[in-house]
């Protein structure tokens, strides 16, 4: 995925599923002053993978032409599930500041979830993002949602067993300093 990239819209059996929610977008994040530090305000590129709206075949599927979406880099299924949770994905961005945040196992990744009802059911979303510094120079700093999907039998939970939970605030005070950021404990 190249910065910047733009989605083009999938179309499946003459349907046309719009991407345009996640394209990138700039925004910007205020954490107001409190007795132990300086009120901070942060901007934001952010962009979104097509692990957003796309999913790995399974070992034992035989999947249709017309369901691959393609980019530069990788091909996946479109995953029609995956695409209408990644409507709210703009917004669970915005609300990072106010959400609780978690280290993963990865390097330099953080995790948010969100409880949905769906279909008359709760479910769990998984959220997966890094920060980084952009490249662009003035303070600017990357969000990139790797992956978000929803936590089913199929798909258990990556989430830690122990909660190694991180203020959004913490995530981007260190990467805009350019700091690594390494889970408590």
């Amino acid at each position: 995925m190249k910065r910047g990239w733009k989605w083009t819209a999938f179309t499946y059996q003459g349907t046309n599923y719009e991407l345009s929610h996640l394209h990138p977008f700039e925004w910007s994040y205020v954490v107001e002053a409190s007795e132990n530090r300086l009120k901070r305000a942060y901007k934001f590129q952010v962009e979104f993978s097509m692990h957003c709206f796309t999913r790995r075949p399974r070992s034992d599927e035989s999947v249709p032409e017309d369901l691959w979406y393609r980019d530069s880099v990788e091909e996946r299924v479109f995953c029609f599930d995956r695409y209408q949770l990644s409507h709210r994905l703009p917004a669970i961005i915005k609300e990072l500041g106010s959400r609780k945040c978690m280290h993963t196992s990865g390097k330099n990744s953080f995790l948010t979830t969100e409880l949905i009802t769906k279909k008359g059911k709760e479910i769990e979303y998984e959220v997966y993002f890094n920060v980084t510094r952009a490249h662009r120079g003035g303070g600017w700093l990357n969000i990139t949602v790797k992956s978000a999907y929803e936590r089913t039998q199929n798909h258990p939970s990556k989430k830690p067993k122990r909660k190694r939970r991180i203020r959004f605030d913490v995530i981007a005070y260190n990467r805009q300093l350019g700091k690594e950021i390494h889970p408590a404990g």
